[in-house]
């Protein structure tokens, strides 16, 4: 699946239809920033407007840690997603998420919603995903890594997490 024609943060899905998408970070200290790609934190125009396209957001497995840009007592630590919003269109374009996530190197298992069909979204609306801090399997608790840890490049958000169905062709891509 190719993700749509992008532009600052919008999704075109069919040249007059857009969607704002955008994954949010927080820092174990409060701090939160939304990313323009994997390991960089999106840029705010002083009209309050995002300077970055959604297309690294959604083409690219995203990193479930990078550093936070916020350095609480001159040191960087690591910032966790915790979040996906989305806006969804009045009409003519329906959108399903399915999520899925791998917290660890492997063979950690991947986790996902666990809807076949995935999350189908209500038309003209603001929906957010919210992930957990902690993963756990039958084998017990998978703790985030430490601060800097080589495990960090390891966990994704992985690619794949919007399809889009056009109404009028009744067909998902």
């Amino acid at each position: 699946v190719r993700a749509p024609k992008t532009t600052k943060g919008l999704l075109d899905l069919n040249g007059s239809t857009r969607v704002f998408v955008g994954m949010e970070y927080e820092c174990f200290h409060g701090n939160r920033f939304l990313a323009a790609g994997p390991n960089k934190a999106s840029k705010i125009h002083p009209t309050g407007h995002l300077k970055d396209s959604a297309s690294r957001v959604l083409a690219t497995p995203m990193p479930l840690y990078m550093g936070c840009p916020c350095r609480q007592a001159g040191k960087a630590h690591m910032a966790q997603l915790m979040r996906f919003f989305i806006t969804t269109p009045p009409e003519g374009i329906q959108i399903a998420l399915h999520p899925r996530i791998q917290p660890a190197p492997s063979p950690c298992p991947v986790f996902h919603a666990g809807m076949g069909p995935g999350v189908v979204l209500p038309p003209n609306s603001f929906c957010v995903l919210r992930f957990p801090y902690i993963y756990a399997d039958d084998t017990g608790t998978i703790l985030p890594p430490a601060d800097h840890s080589p495990n960090v490049r390891s966990c994704h958000l992985l690619e794949g997490l919007i399809e889009l169905r056009s109404l009028a062709t009744d067909a998902w891509r």
